[in-house]
C-alpha cells in the first residue's frame, strides 16, 4: 500500500468510474488563417461578461466555426470591448459595436453597460463571418508573432503552429531551464474581422 503518512492535508474526491471514461479522441485539425462561418455562443453566462483595466465592458464571444475541415472549433476568448473610439469618419465605434453590425443589428444601442451587454446577449447562436489568423506570444520574453504567413514552414512545407525561441528570425533565444533546448510558443486563433453581414 501506497504510505502517504507524509501527507497531511488531501482531501478525497468522488469515484473514479473509469469503465464510462471515454477513450482519448484524435486531435482536431488546427485552422488555417481564413474566413469562416462560424456561431456565436449558444448563451452568454455571467462569466463572458468581464471588466476591462479602465472600466469599460467586456463581452467574450466565443464564435465556434460551422461546417468544413474545422467544424466545432471554438475560438476561446474573444473578448471585445465596448470602449468607443473616432473612426476616420468621426464615428464612435466599438469592437463590440463592430461585432453587433457583424451580426445584423441595425439598432441604435445605448451606452450603458447593461444595454450593451442585453444587445450583445441578444446575438446568441448567431451566424457570422469571421476572419481569424495565428497569433503566438510569449509576454515573459517579450514576443510575439502575427499573421499564420510569417511562421515557420514545417517538414511539409507548410506553416507551423510552434514558434521555437532560438534566437533566429528575430526570435529572442530562450532555453527550457531543465532540458536546456530552445523553448517553444505555440499559435493560437484569433479573430482578425467580424464581416459586416449583407442582408
Amino acid at each position: 500500500m501506497a504510505d502517504l503518512s507524509s501527507l497531511s492535508g488531501l482531501q478525497s474526491t468522488e469515484p473514479l468510474d473509469l469503465p464510462i471514461y471515454q477513450s482519448a479522441r484524435a486531435s482536431r485539425p488546427f485552422p488555417k488563417a481564413g474566413r469562416y462561418l462560424a456561431r456565436v455562443r449558444e448563451s452568454f453566462p455571467p462569466e463572458a461578461f468581464s471588466e476591462s483595466k479602465a472600466g469599460f465592458l467586456v463581452v467574450d464571444v466565443a464564435p465556434t466555426i460551422v461546417g468544413g475541415e474545422y467544424d466545432g472549433y471554438t475560438i476561446n476568448f474573444t473578448k471585445l470591448s465596448a470602449k468607443t473610439w473616432k473612426s476616420r469618419e468621426g464615428i464612435s465605434e466599438s469592437q463590440l459595436g463592430r461585432y453587433l453590425k457583424a451580426c445584423g443589428s441595425n439598432a441604435v444601442v445605448g451606452g450603458s453597460p447593461q444595454e450593451q451587454a442585453d444587445a450583445a446577449e441578444a446575438t446568441a447562436n448567431q451566424l457570422i463571418t469571421i476572419d481569424v489568423d495565428w497569433i503566438a506570444q510569449s509576454r515573459a520574453n517579450n514576443f510575439e508573432l502575427k499573421g499564420m504567413k510569417n511562421f515557420p514552414v514545417g517538414a511539409d512545407g507548410a506553416p507551423t503552429r510552434f514558434v521555437p525561441l532560438d534566437g533566429t528570425n528575430g526570435r529572442p533565444l530562450v532555453k527550457d531551464p531543465i532540458t536546456q533546448e530552445p523553448l517553444t510558443v505555440r499559435a493560437y486563433l484569433e479573430v482578425t474581422r467580424f464581416n459586416i453581414a449583407t442582408n
